[in-house]
């Protein structure tokens, strides 16, 4: 199961970033990773026990916050162009990337599910065996 989320996570990232010029796929992937950064960043705190609402949206607002930093600081350097494009860019990145960390978090927590249900299955099968052959001796 999380090699085919990886995979289907993957080929979209492949499709979008086939159909865009470089300097918008060089965005997707800046601000894809900010956004990895920021989530796993918040995930943390999460793991630590601090209570925070909605960490994949928390994620996608602060990752489009700093995008839209970088675009207003561009908006004031002369050599530098400012684009709303680039902003628009900045979310989808951010919405990409971080929708691929929820489904691969999704799939490893399933398959570690059932990794467990096997080994339980396999230790109550073992456990029954072993009570069957105690009662025969």
């Amino acid at each position: 199961m999380r090699s085919a989320s990886g995979m289907g996570i993957a080929v979209v990232y492949g499709l979008v970033l086939f159909r865009l010029t470089l300097p918008k796929r060089s965005h997707l992937i800046e601000y894809g990773v900010v956004a990895v950064l920021v989530f796993e960043a918040i995930q943390e705190r999460v793991t630590q026990g601090r209570r925070v609402p909605a960490p994949a949206f928390l994620a996608i607002v602060v990752t489009s916050m700093i995008g839209a930093t970088d675009e207003f600081i561009q908006f004031l350097l002369p050599n530098r162009e400012f684009e709303w494009t680039d902003i628009v860019f900045n979310v989808l990145a951010a919405v990409m990337a971080t929708v691929a960390m929820v489904v691969l978090r999704w799939a490893r927590r399933l398959a570690d599910r059932r990794r467990t249900a096997r080994l339980i299955g396999k230790l109550s099968a073992a456990a029954d065996e072993t009570m069957a052959r105690d009662r025969r001796e």
